[in-house]
């Protein structure tokens, strides 16, 4: 018996038995733990499942088909025993790639994911611009590991936006799986991780905008990194000096001190729960977008802006707020004019004028609405009306003395005489950046149970994800927080 034909007969003893306990009214605790024994060794068997069945059909048409090819685009490769329609974007077939160097293969990678990209349906412009720009960031890095894996955005727009790929991670959360097609089985195994799938990029709110529940700039105007590891590492400098020389001269070490930028990737998750009724009639892929990505778009909002860094992404002001040179006082910065806990004129002013000269071409102001409001009222007076009222007046993101300004809804609201209130940002967001581990993971829960272990009327999706943020001390230079 082959281990195709063992793993077959197995899954068809399993789905008995989980039918047998999923239908017992008072299931025990230890039935309960049976099915959830058999639930999970079922999903392994499937995973291992698809491959194989693949590689069967693969091999059934090479045995079939003329030496040459098989009359439908399709190519045969005697000496590795593969067949690959040439035109299929979303083929990641390792045989497609042999022979290849790796700057071939990115190329490869890169031109099938924009193409993808520029086909996908439910895509509007602005989010293909996003794509097409982040793809061209990345053309020239692209990861591959000793078993030909690919590492990046390509290689993750390539594996999860094929239409058969999405077809079967929606019977996936209507917990349909039992129906995919061998390759919408093959298409799922390719991705599956900790009993879940991933969702489609197109699903994914780390890589298009589909959510502003709250208002979270950070993604907009900061640097994104992605990857499939852990960790981010990159590297930063202030640049080189360069100087005057005189004939006949030796020229100055100007060689620029280099520092490792290490973004290490938090887990977060939500948990999302709808009754039986919801799960019968809603349609569900679309909603569940859509839900992860206002959770996940909530959570990020305050990481972003305050997170501490110890399990969680480190917030801007946080960053700012370690450094001595980029943390300013107002009571220092308007020589004694205002008093603590009072916003004034000359702290504006000085922000901008302590901002390393290098910072203020890509400068953004970053602040709570409330804050900008205050702003505003320094206008009332005929003397400064034109100096605030005017700039801020078109709303926002308009211009404060002549830089964009963003709003975040995570950072302080008011300022209250010695509380030390972190009220607003001033710097070039391209020196922090936010690392995306790809991949949101989503895990579905057929049947939630209560305390007494019955069924609630109920399903759940746990989705999780990592993404980490943060600004080394170098980085900082780039920033001035305003502290009163």
């Amino acid at each position: 018996m082959t281990r195709i034909q063992q793993i077959r007969q197995r899954l068809a003893e399993l789905d008995a038995e989980c039918i047998r306990l999923a239908d017992i009214e008072d299931i025990t605790p230890e039935d309960d733990a049976k099915l959830t024994e058999h639930v999970s060794e079922r999903t392994a068997l499937v995973t291992e499942l698809g491959p194989l069945e693949v590689r069967e059909q693969q091999i059934e048409a090479i045995r079939n088909a003329p030496v040459g090819g098989v009359g439908d685009g399709s190519t045969i490769n005697r000496d590795v025993h593969v067949v690959r329609k040439v035109d299929d974007i979303y083929d990641l077939d390792r045989s497609a790639f042999w022979g290849k160097d790796v700057d071939e293969v990115d190329s490869d990678l890169n031109g099938r994911a924009m193409k993808a990209v520029e086909t996908t349906r439910g895509l509007d412009d602005a989010n293909k611009e996003l794509l097409t720009r982040r793809l061209e960031a990345e053309t020239g890095n692209v990861k591959v590991d000793e078993d030909f894996r690919f590492r990046g955005l390509a290689e993750h727009i390539v594996r999860t936006g094929s239409p058969t790929y999405r077809t079967a991670f929606r019977k996936y959360l209507r917990g349909d799986s039992g129906s995919w097609t061998d390759a919408e089985r093959a298409s799922m195994s390719l991705t599956a991780a900790n009993g879940g799938n991933t969702l489609p990029y197109l699903l994914d709110p780390s890589i298009i905008l589909l959510n502003s529940g709250v208002i979270n700039p950070f993604r907009q105007i900061s640097t994104i990194k992605s990857g499939n590891q852990n960790v981010w590492h990159g590297v930063s400098s202030a640049g080189v000096t360069a100087e005057w020389l005189a004939e006949a001269t030796e020229v100055a070490d100007a060689s620029p001190t280099v520092a490792l930028i290490t973004i290490t990737a938090a887990k977060g998750s939500a948990w999302i729960q709808a009754t039986t009724e919801f799960y019968e009639d809603g349609n569900i892929d679309s909603e569940i977008g859509m839900l992860v990505a206002d959770a996940k778009n909530t959570l990020e909002a305050t990481a972003f802006a305050t997170g501490s860094g110890s399990g969680q992404p480190q917030g801007i002001v946080t960053a700012c707020g370690l450094v001595t040179a980029s943390r300013l006082s107002g009571v220092s910065l308007t020589g004694g004019i205002a008093s603590t806990g009072v916003l004034n004129i000359s702290d504006i002013y000085a922000l901008d004028n302590d901002l390393p000269p290098r910072y203020r071409p890509g400068a953004s102001w970053v602040a709570n609405k409330s804050i900008y409001n205050q702003i505003r009222r320094l206008g009332d007076t005929a003397n400064n009306q034109s100096t605030f009222w005017v700039d801020l007046g078109g709303g926002l993101p308009a211009q404060l003395i002549g830089y964009p300004a963003y709003q975040s809804s995570a950072m302080d609201s008011s300022i209250v005489s010695g509380s030390s209130d972190d009220v607003l940002v001033l710097g070039d967001f391209r020196n922090y950046f936010i690392y995306d581990r790809l991949g949101i993971q989503i895990a579905f829960e057929p049947m939630v149970k209560g305390a007494g272990f019955r069924p609630t009327g109920h399903v759940g999706w746990w989705a999780h994800w990592r993404t980490g943020a943060g600004a080394s001390t170098e980085q900082t230079a780039a920033f001035r927080l305003l502290r009163l």
